[in-house]
């Protein structure tokens, strides 16, 4: 169970740096520079975007997206591999507790994803205005 952990956190930290990958976009002080910035990358780029703020808001939601979809992974995963122990525990009592905890941890992680995706997104969308 811990291998299968540390392959998902691996797993994470591969994928994590890609979302900070410059699509293109190109920020400048004025207008004339932005448009001579532009001109000289290959394909044209992005020139729409305006402002660091938009990119580093839209990484930031990036790297929550992806982080609460490999918890929410993981967590699904734990519940499941909570009720398989819960099942074929005999009745003991101390498999039976750990199972318990495998699904009431899951739980709480997936709640607490939950709730740090509410209160990131509150805060980026306040910084944004």
């Amino acid at each position: 169970m811990k291998k299968m952990l540390i392959i998902i956190w691996l797993a994470f930290l591969a994928v994590a740096p890609l979302s900070f990958l410059s699509k293109g976009h190109t920020y400048a002080l004025d207008d004339a520079t932005k448009n001579a910035a532009c001109q000289a990358i290959p394909g044209g780029g992005d020139c729409s975007a305006t402002g660091n703020g938009s990119k580093i808001q839209d990484n930031i939601n990036s790297v929550i997206n992806i982080f609460s979809w490999l918890v929410g992974v993981a967590s699904v995963f734990m519940i499941i591999l909570g009720g398989f122990k819960f099942v074929t525990s005999g009745g003991d009592s101390g498999k039976i507790a750990s199972a318990r905890n495998n699904i009431i941890y899951a739980v709480v992680g997936i709640v607490v994803v939950a709730v740090a995706q509410i209160i990131v997104h509150f805060v980026l969308g306040k910084t944004n205005g």
